[in-house]
């Protein structure tokens, strides 16, 4: 199943913070917390702290989150409708 097609994107709220809505890429591509970081090229220490909203991602970290899972940036940055996580199909997804 890839992540556009997971039923859990019908229930993203707009009224989230950016780390809330990373929290639920992450989840929703079924990966753990250490696989992400390495992905984005953080420690798990500092992806917990995004997650959490202790501090914000650099755009480095946001550009990486919409291009790896084809997350539309301007929901990542302001979130919306649920329907308007996707730009288009995730990298790899076929």
């Amino acid at each position: 199943m890839s992540v556009r097609e997971h039923p859990k994107t019908s229930s993203l709220r707009a009224d989230t913070s950016i780390g809330t809505r990373m929290r639920m890429v992450r989840a929703t591509a079924h990966m753990r917390q250490e696989e992400l970081a390495a992905t984005l090229g953080v420690s798990r220490q500092t992806l917990i702290q995004y997650e959490s909203d202790h501090c914000a991602p650099p755009y480095r970290v946001l550009h990486t989150v919409c291009e790896e899972f084809g997350i539309d940036g301007s929901w990542l940055l302001l979130g919306g409708p649920s329907s308007e996580m996707f730009r288009s199909a995730p990298k790899g997804a076929d």
